[in-house]
């Protein structure tokens, strides 16, 4: 008997509703407890369980997956205490797409290489199936069937950040100098290490190599490059001036790296972390201001630190990082926050979406608000990609221009740098790409009384960031609303962008309705590993989607580029004029995620169409 049934429905935990953990349960769970009790008396000679590394390992994002898996371990483990053969065969990840792994894109694959965890071909499961076949009905009830880098799981042992389950495969290394155990720091230990240290320049020194040792380990670099002959890391390895993004970081790794730093220092660092501090030598520097700045507060992480550090290596945290009882009470302080939190993931759970905006756009009244963009610091422009001199040299060359592409955010609670991040990467080497966040998001930020104060705040920001220079702006789903709105404005004040670009977007009402429930849902269970969402971020969407109601876009005159994702069950209609529409590979969502090199590709080919008409 072989059972080798399986289903997914990934999600956070707390989205899991009974229906969702059943389907999960029934075809792993259930089937093989059924098959248990029907063959019993039946002299069985072979009883194999196909279950997952994920029960061993743990899997974030994958609660009702796991947990079916380990039911089949310690069924197996039962039946061996009734004299009954049985086997689970728990499997690592296999290399060919199909079946469960059809939706994991190329950067998935590399998030769990990184992790130390290789792909099995279909000839290298079969050999380890006959193998396990080979020690007998009565062997081992739980046999983990996967391959592993040492290279990789020995980079994590040096950085001293391997799981624990594995720490009697790959040797620990000793600790070969006093700098070298820096990755291995508690936050008490390290303030004690920097304590010892009375010049500001050896201070920042050592946490720049704390920064570059788990820069190493998170980008997946073997053990012999990762440590020279002194304990040190090597300066070319992970040079301390090169930005993160040039390092190979993408969105996950730098939520890792985040996650790292965070339970090594006992900070709290957003997970825009290396996009505000770009290189490991800026990192270091913003650390050593912080940790100087906090030298007399408890040298133990708060709650939400250590549970972003919680996770093991190659892993980021995948979980809304809801917080319960008196947590919540120390980090928002009040109930009537935690009462508008906590009711609007309930209407999220049970799917009445519509009530849970209510309620948020309700709430928002009460945040403090500003008509005057004066009133508030100006935004930030972070940088997602720099196009190559050469490339721009060329094009001004031909009587072309290279317009940056401005980035504008979504309304969602998740809203970001990471919305753009992957699709950023595509582009990089080709053109430079910004992103510049909305006001609201971040506890302390007003939100804007009306469309007009956030319009002249993007408007206005713009023109100074941009001095002149040819730029083009650009919005993914409700970013779009900003992509018109701030046009529109731009175009009367003489400011004519040289395009825009709006990816995947629905109008605000009855034209995102029909599609609500399922975005929502989607957005929370997708992209919540990248920021916390809480009161402030709900109730900052609610607010926008309050004054966006009943919103239509204006007329503008510069040229316009409406991308939608064909595979999406319900693409938005093109709106606004003129625009010139194009159906692409992707969903709402995929378009910027595994598709967003070719995303990339026809937005930088059309921005490139453009400057030639306009030559």
């Amino acid at each position: 008997m072989i059972h080798t049934a399986g289903v997914v429905d990934d999600g956070i935990l707390t989205s899991l509703t009974p229906e969702r953990m059943e389907a999960v349960l029934h075809a792993k769970a259930f089937g093989a407890a059924h098959l248990h009790d029907l063959t019993r008396d039946a002299g069985l000679t072979t009883f194999t369980v196909f279950s997952s590394a994920a029960a061993s390992f743990g899997s974030p994002g994958q609660g009702n997956y796991t947990a079916a898996n380990a039911f089949l371990d310690a069924l197996m483990q039962h039946r061996h205490t009734q004299a009954l053969p049985g086997r689970s065969l728990a499997w690592g990840l296999w290399g060919e797409a199909d079946g469960m792994t059809r939706n994991l894109a190329g950067t998935d694959f590399a998030r769990m290489a990184r992790g130390g965890l290789l792909p099995l071909s279909n000839a290298q499961g079969l050999a380890l199936l006959d193998t396990a076949d080979r020690l007998g009905p009565f062997g081992d009830g739980l046999l983990l069937a996967t391959r592993l880098d040492a290279a990789t799981l020995h980079a994590q042992a040096t950085a001293g950040a391997l799981p624990r389950i594995l720490h009697g495969l790959i040797r620990i290394p000793a600790r070969r100098s006093a700098d070298h155990g820096i990755a291995t720091d508690t936050p008490a230990t390290l303030r004690e290490r920097l304590a010892g240290l009375t010049i500001p320049a050896q201070r920042t020194g050592l946490l720049l190599e704390l920064v570059r040792t788990h820069a190493a380990a998170v980008l997946g670099h073997p053990t012999s490059a990762v440590t020279a002959a002194d304990g040190a890391l090597p300066d070319d390895l992970v040079p301390a001036d090169t930005e993160f993004r040039d390092l190979g970081f993408d969105s996950l790794t730098a939520v890792e790296l985040r996650n790292r730093i965070n339970a090594v220092t006992g900070l709290r660092l957003p997970a825009t972390l290396i996009f505000d501090q770009p290189s490991p030598a800026a990192l270091a520097d913003h650390l050593a201001t912080r940790l100087t700045a906090e030298a007399g507060t408890p040298d133990e992480p708060a709650p939400a630190a250590a549970a972003a550090g919680a996770g093991s290596a190659g892993s980021a945290e995948t979980g809304q990082q809801r917080s319960t009882g008196s947590e919540k009470q120390q980090t928002r302080g009040g109930t009537s926050t935690e009462t508008v939190e906590s009711l609007f993931w309930i209407g999220h759970d049970t799917r009445r979406i519509e009530e849970s905006m209510a309620l948020l756009s309700a709430a928002s009244f009460f945040r403090p608000a500003f008509t005057d963009p004066s009133d508030i610091p100006e935004p930030t422009f972070v940088r997602l990609a720099q196009g190559e001199a050469r490339a721009q040299g060329e094009a001004l060359a031909r009587g072309e221009t290279r317009p940056a592409l401005i980035c504008l955010p979504t309304v969602a609670a998740v809203s970001s740098v990471y919305q753009y991040s992957r699709f950023a990467a595509g582009l990089n080497g080709h053109r430079d790409v910004w992103y510049v966040p909305a006001p609201g998001f971040l506890e302390g930020e007003p939100l804007p009384s009306g469309i007009g104060a956030v319009t002249r705040m993007f408007a206005d920001a713009i023109v100074r960031f941009t001095d002149g220079a040819p730029f083009a702006l650009a919005g993914h789903s409700a970013g779009g609303w900003f992509v018109y709105a701030v046009t529109s404005h731009l175009e009367r004040l003489g400011v004519r962008p040289e395009a825009v670009v709006t990816m995947d977007a629905y109008l605000p009402d009855d034209g995102i309705a029909p599609v609500a429930s399922a975005l929502t849902s989607e957005i929370f269970d997708r992209v919540t590993q990248f920021v916390d969402v809480d009161y402030t971020r709900l109730v900052a969407m609610g607010g926008y989607f309050r004054i966006f109601s009943g919103w239509s876009p204006p007329d503008i005159t510069t040229p316009a580029l409406f991308l939608r994702g064909r595979d999406g069950e319900q693409m938005p209609p093109p709106w606004g004029v003129p625009h010139t529409v194009l159906d692409i590979q992707g969903n709402h969502f995929t378009m910027l995620e595994q598709f967003a090199d070719s995303t990339a590709r026809h937005v930088d080919e059309w921005l490139t169409e453009i400057a030639s008409v306009r030559r």
